[in-house]
C-alpha cells in the first residue's frame, strides 16, 4: 500500500535529497560541457548508453559503466532542463507516496526493463543502433506516471499553462512517448516508452510482480468465463392464453400476455 501523506498543493516541498540531487546533476552537466566544448574531449560518447549489438553485429560503442553514467549526464541543454524540471516537480511527491525504498525500486525496475527492451529492439533493427541514450527522461516519465496513477484527480499544469488531471496526464505522457518512438526509433525513445509502460504495470500491481501476475491471471479467467456464457440478446416469455383470445373475447391481449 502506498503512503497517503502528501503535502497540500501540486506536490511536496523540495527535500534536501532532491535539492542535492539536482545540484549534482547540474554540476556534472557543467563539467560535461567544459570537457566536451572547451577541451574537445569526447566525454558524451563515453558516458552515453549505446546498444551493444545491432543488425550487423557488435556496435563497439557499449561500455559497462554506461547504464549508470547515462543517468548522471545529459544531452542538449533543452533536454537537460526538461529532465531537471521533471525531477524537481515529481520526485518529492513520489517519495511521499511510495517512500524512498519504493521510489528506488520503481526507478531501478523501469530503467532496467527499458534498457533491456531497448537493446532487444536494436538487434533486429527496429531501433537504430547508432542512437545513444542519455539523461533521466525515462525516469522522469516513470515519476510522472507514478504521480498521475497515485493521484488521478490531482491537477497538473502541462507546460505550466494547461490544467490536466493526473489520470489524463498519464495518457498524454504515453501518447507522446509512442509518437517520439515511432518517429525517431532511437534507443532513447525506446527506453522512455518501455520504462513508461513498465511504470504503469508497477503502479497497477502495487509494486509487486506476484500481484501483477495474479491480476493478469484474474483478468484472463474473467474473460474466459465471460466468453463461455451464452450470449442471448432477449428471451420471449408468453403469458397464459385462453384459446388464443384474451379475456372477454375481444381479441386484445390480456393482462397476462407479455413479450420480453
Amino acid at each position: 500500500m502506498y503512503r497517503q501523506r502528501v503535502a497540500p498543493g501540486f506536490g511536496s516541498s523540495l527535500t534536501p535529497f532532491v535539492r542535492n540531487l539536482l545540484l549534482t546533476l547540474v554540476v556534472l552537466y557543467v563539467i560535461q560541457i567544459v570537457l566536451e566544448g572547451w577541451l574537445r574531449l569526447p566525454i558524451t560518447n563515453l558516458v552515453s548508453l549505446w546498444a551493444p549489438v545491432g543488425p550487423n553485429g557488435a556496435t563497439g560503442m557499449f561500455r559497462a559503466w554506461q547504464p549508470i553514467t547515462a543517468l548522471l549526464f545529459n544531452g542538449h541543454p533543452e533536454q537537460a532542463i526538461f529532465d531537471w524540471v521533471m525531477v524537481f516537480f515529481f520526485l518529492s511527491p513520489s517519495l511521499d507516496l511510495l517512500g524512498r525504498k519504493g521510489t528506488a525500486k520503481l526507478l531501478a525496475t523501469t530503467w532496467i526493463i527499458g534498457v533491456l527492451v531497448g537493446f532487444a529492439l536494436t538487434w533486429p533493427g527496429i531501433v537504430h543502433p547508432n542512437t545513444p541514450c542519455i539523461g533521466v527522461t525515462a525516469l522522469g516519465s516513470a515519476l510522472v506516471i507514478a504521480f498521475g496513477m497515485a493521484r488521478p484527480d490531482a491537477q497538473i499544469l502541462v507546460m505550466f499553462v494547461i490544467p490536466m488531471k493526473g489520470k489524463w496526464f498519464v495518457a498524454f505522457d504515453i501518447a507522446i512517448a509512442v509518437l517520439f518512438f515511432l518517429y525517431y526509433r532511437s534507443l532513447e525513445t525506446a527506453v522512455v516508452l518501455t520504462a513508461s509502460l513498465a511504470a504503469i504495470a508497477w503502479m497497477w500491481a502495487d509494486g509487486s510482480p506476484r500481484q501483477l501476475l495474479l491480476k493478469l491471471r484474474l483478468g484472463w479467467l474473467q474473460r474466459q468465463r465471460g466468453a463461455s456464457k451464452p450470449q442471448g440478446r432477449f428471451d420471449v416469455i408468453e403469458g397464459g392464453r385462453s384459446g388464443g383470445r384474451s379475456s372477454g373475447g375481444s381479441g386484445r391481449p390480456g393482462n397476462d400476455d407479455w413479450v420480453h
